[in-house]
């Protein structure tokens, strides 16, 4: 996974990304990452704010300005993926982000 080689080539150093909530976010890739931000809009017309947001926050976090914490929350699969409505996960172990 690319998070990982990453946290491997930068060793302590923050790793800050931006991610689509359409994917999972798994714990291998939380375990990598310092910083994370989601998408908020759909089609994604805030990456370059997300992108930004995450810039900021892993700069800040390697001049110890901010100390990052992490966490997953497991969501029960649900059977359908309409709107307002939960969206099934195709992995119900998998811990992930809903929108």
């Amino acid at each position: 996974m690319l998070l990982e080689v990453v946290r491997k080539a930068v060793g302590k150093l923050p790793v800050g990304v931006a991610l689509d909530l359409h994917g999972n976010l798994t714990e291998r890739m939380v375990a990598a990452a310092t910083i994370a931000s989601a998408y908020r809009t759909n089609p994604h017309e805030d990456a370059l704010e997300r992108g930004a947001e995450v810039a900021e926050l892993t700069i800040a976090a390697a001049r110890g300005e901010v100390r990052p914490t992490q966490a997953t929350v497991k969501f029960r699969r649900s059977s359908t993926s309409s709107p307002g409505r939960p969206r099934a996960n195709p992995s119900p172990s998998t811990p992930h982000w809903t929108a």
